[in-house]
């Protein structure tokens, strides 16, 4: 018998002609059809699409581009740190590769739990924890008493470092279908912005301080390394990760996030400001597409426990 989709919200019910008993069993139920079966993502897509791209979307790559642009340039400062760290404590250019490596050992082993924090307490959140570790562990490397505390703060960047993809899949769950490639793509120019900054910021720091070459070498009393170049340029190089920090809480949660989670009512109203920030006028669909599901008629009710039981019996 042929049967009929009722979509209401990311639920699907099916209704099928009643078939006889004999000729139907449970083993032989049909499964839902793929593209079916994520509904309430194809729901939000289609708010998103009504919505288009607008300021909020402007805004909102902005901010990401300015996650993307620190992750450069914590990634790209291991190339000059270690080897001015080392000097300034004294270790070994072999030994002060350590720096790089605990950065990026600890980026191996935690990437995987981002990816479960992203699922559990949403993409937004996820981004969050990742610009703030960073942050932490960027500044609190400025003070580092000695070479080791210094790997290990390095390591909490790393860290961070790890949480890198959480915004690009905030920024794809917030844009809409017909634009989600070119939009995601525009925040590519962000990691080649950090890099040449990085360059840039190294030069100035490193060669223009010349004058701490000896306490670079040297260090200082007790102990305890003079505020030499390489802290300066730690400090320095920190100040896009606190202004990422600063920024990144005024983007929204992703609302095929919260649809998912069950929490309805907050991924309409993320979907209406959105509207309301493009000024796409689209806030009339919005109520159509996320309307509240109306319960089903007793005999629609009725035939679609008898599909799902397999055309058993009551």
């Amino acid at each position: 018998g042929g049967w009929i989709v009722i979509d209401a919200l990311g639920v699907w019910t099916r209704i099928a002609c009643m078939p006889d008993k004999a000729s139907t069993s449970a083993a032989s139920a049909p499964t839902p059809p793929k593209h079916l079966q994520s509904t309430s993502v194809l729901d939000v897509d289609a708010a998103l699409d009504a919505i288009g791209c607008g300021s909020f979307h402007f805004w909102t790559v902005t901010a990401i581009s300015l996650f993307v642009v620190a992750q450069s340039i914590q990634t790209n400062l291991l190339a000059f740190l270690p080897p001015c760290a080392g000097a300034a404590f004294g270790v070994d250019p072999d030994a002060a590769a350590l720096i790089a490596s605990a950065s990026f050992g600890a980026s191996c082993i935690t990437t995987p739990l981002f990816g479960a924090c992203a699922d559990a307490f949403g993409r937004r959140t996820a981004t969050l924890l990742a610009i703030c570790i960073m942050s932490v562990g960027g500044l609190a490397s400025t003070a580092a008493p000695t070479f080791g505390t210094l790997v290990l703060l390095q390591a909490l960047v790393g860290v961070g470092l790890s949480g890198a993809t959480c915004p690009f899949e905030l920024l794809a769950e917030l844009s809409p279908s017909a634009a989600r490639g070119r939009t995601l793509n525009s925040v590519a120019w962000a990691w080649a912005s950090g890099t040449l900054l990085t360059v840039l910021l190294a030069w100035v720091v490193l060669s223009v301080t010349a004058e701490d070459d000896e306490a670079d070498a040297g260090g200082g009393k007790g102990g305890h390394p003079l505020p030499v170049p390489w802290r300066r340029l730690v400090l320095v190089t920190s100040m896009p990760v606190v202004l990422a920090a600063c920024v990144l809480p005024c983007v929204t949660e992703s609302p095929s996030w919260l649809l998912a989670h069950g929490r309805r009512s907050k991924a309409k109203r993320v979907l209406r400001h959105m509207d309301s920030v493009n000024r796409g006028g689209a806030l009339h669909h919005l109520k159509k597409l996320l309307a509240p599901r109306h319960k089903k008629p007793a005999a629609a009710t009725a035939a679609a426990r008898h599909f799902r039981d397999g055309g058993r019996g009551p």
